[in-house]
């Protein structure tokens, strides 16, 4: 059983670059998909910015973590142009949940992906994710998730175990049992409806 690391470049921006992270088990003809997915946001996008699929990434296994191999796509994906306005603020942006059927530890297993920046035509007047885009981002996401149904999956991470510390103040922090990871497919997504704020780019 692997996982495929899928990886999307963002150029072109102050605060850049940045990088996108998607996970499947067949990267082929999800590769695909994602960029008609990101096509069909680039108009939220600032028209400076660029984003680019990486043509090959990581396998892994997902109960550990531990890298497999790689994978390397058919077709060397094109860029996406990105067409939107100017951009609304630095950092800030849209935030894109999905969703899956699984429980893991008492928690719903959940993505998220970040579209920062995202330009000015993106947001209502109070600074809030407009209704335009609302209808538009669940219409790509349900396009994205319909073609690539069982594939496009959000990743558990592994996680040792943690020994109990007692922190500067005194203060004793208990120990956290091992955690094995796991995976399950997204079942649905859309776009949260407050504007996100991103301090790393690492999401």
């Amino acid at each position: 059983m692997t996982l495929n690391r899928v990886r999307v470049a963002w150029t072109g921006f102050d605060g850049g670059p940045g990088v996108s992270t998607f996970f499947c088990q067949t990267p082929d003809t999800f590769v695909a998909a994602l960029h008609t997915f990101l096509t069909n946001l680039s108009s939220y996008i600032p028209n400076t910015v660029s984003l680019t699929i990486e043509p090959g990434g990581d396998v892994f296994d997902p109960l550990n973590g531990v890298l497999s191999g790689s994978w390397t796509a058919a077709a060397t994906p094109a860029p996406v142009n990105c067409t939107g306005a100017s951009t609304a603020a630095r950092g800030a942006g849209l935030m894109l949940r999905w969703n899956t059927g699984s429980v893991i530890n008492g928690h719903r297993l959940r993505g998220r992906t970040f579209i920062v920046p995202a330009s000015k035509n993106a947001f209502d007047d109070n600074g809030n994710p407009g209704g335009g885009v609302r209808t538009d981002i669940a219409v790509a996401c349900g396009l994205l998730i319909a073609a690539e149904a069982n594939n496009m999956v959000v990743w558990n991470r592994p996680r040792l175990v943690t020994p109990s510390w007692t922190d500067v103040h005194g203060k004793v922090h208990p120990s956290r049992p091992a955690v094995t990871g796991g995976f399950s497919a997204v079942r649905d997504g859309g776009l949260s409806p407050v504007s996100a704020v991103l301090r790393s780019r690492r999401d």
